[in-house]
């Protein structure tokens, strides 16, 4: 689960534009239609596909309201997903560079590829000037299957909280105060089936580090691969 789309949040009225920062760390920007999207060696343009996610800063919150990570419990973050969700339809697909309004923000979604097996948020929210500390990030990405996939879990990873849905039900939430760890938490047994399988995620910070990894493993806890992934 590589790739993906992400939605702007609000400006940061702390700091000015950072210029060049790179989210990933690794010298290759990627938001749709800027200039850091251009690898710095070939300055080709980076291809942007499947995963989406959109990143709006806590509206009815600032930093200082979420002092420390382990108050993101179970109600804490189902609180906030009701009061700050573009569409209570959970198998909506959003569009690269659609605008939705979350609170009283106009927020926009950017397809993203991050080439590794986590996605830094942390960074992602630098490189476009907004808010790293207190913001919830949505998420969602399309993965196209042949056949069914019968008995797989999903297995997931996040900094500092998050809750993951499949095909618009709750699949698997971890709360509190993690570390972004590969298959932190796993799912109970679940089926892809034939076509597509819509994801849609929550990631949430207080102050620190926000990141997160998420794929699928069969029963004997090997990576599920049989499926393409795309943003629409």
């Amino acid at each position: 689960m590589d790739s993906f789309c992400a939605l702007d949040c609000h400006q940061n009225d702390r700091g000015q534009r950072r210029g060049d920062s790179d989210p990933l760390g690794r010298g290759k920007p990627f938001l749709k239609e800027d200039p850091r999207q251009y690898d710095r060696g070939s300055r080709e343009k980076r291809t942007q596909h499947s995963r989406n996610i959109q990143t709006p800063h806590l509206a009815c919150k600032n930093e200082k309201d979420i002092a420390r990570n382990n108050i993101l419990n179970d109600s804490f973050l189902r609180a906030a997903y009701t009061n700050l969700n573009f569409s209570t339809d959970y198998n909506r697909i959003p569009k690269n560079g659609e605008k939705v309004i979350v609170g009283n923000q106009e927020l926009k979604w950017y397809a993203l590829d991050s080439k590794l097996f986590n996605f830094k948020l942390y960074r992602f929210a630098y490189a476009i000037n907004k808010p790293q500390n207190g913001v919830l990030f949505w998420v969602t990405t399309v993965i196209n299957c042949t056949e069914d996939i019968e008995h797989v879990r999903m297995a997931a990873g996040c900094n500092s909280a998050g809750t993951f849905w499949l095909n618009g039900t709750e699949t698997l939430m971890i709360p509190g105060d993690k570390d972004m760890v590969v298959d932190y938490s796993t799912s109970t047994r679940i089926t892809l089936h034939k076509g597509k399988n819509i994801i849609r995620g929550a990631v949430m910070n207080g102050p620190g580090m926000i990141d997160f990894c998420l794929r699928f493993i069969d029963e004997k806890g090997e990576p599920v691969k049989k499926f393409t992934v795309s943003y629409e």
